[in-house]
């Protein structure tokens, strides 16, 4: 029909995901083997970082694991957000204290760059949803 844009239009998402915003950051309910984990996402970090101290309820999870006196470094082998499987990525098993300290919205970790990588994404912070695509 002569329209220059038809052929621009943004595809729709494959999978959407509401989050809470913990400080700024949207927060995730995450599972990796039985435990369930709050991740908040952070695109400036490169790795993925879980809590040590919930290092013994991952050992299961956790493979080829790396340990030094402050921190785990390992790979867990699945985890899953909402409805998508993620497969294969590196963790470290360290501090996060400084991750909010109200017990509701309190973070377990940090969803890295690693994470992020795995597919196209667009995040919206108006409607707090996180996009695949």
């Amino acid at each position: 029909d002569g329209n220059v844009f038809e052929s621009l239009k943004a595809p729709l998402p494959k999978h959407k995901l509401n989050f809470e915003l913990l400080a700024f950051r949207p927060l995730f309910k995450i599972k990796i083997g039985k435990a369930n984990l709050k991740l908040v996402l952070d695109t400036t970090t490169q790795q993925n970082l879980i809590s040590k101290s919930l290092a013994k309820k991952l050992k299961k999870s956790l493979l080829d694991a790396r340990e030094s006196e402050t921190e785990i470094v390992g790979r867990i082998a699945s985890c899953k957000l909402g409805k998508l499987e993620f497969g294969d990525m590196t963790y470290t098993l360290g501090d996060v204290s400084h991750l909010g300290s109200q017990k509701k919205l309190k973070a377990d970790g940090i969803l890295g760059r690693d994470f992020l990588s795995r597919m196209p994404f667009s995040l919206n912070f108006r409607k707090r949803s996180l996009s695949f695509y």
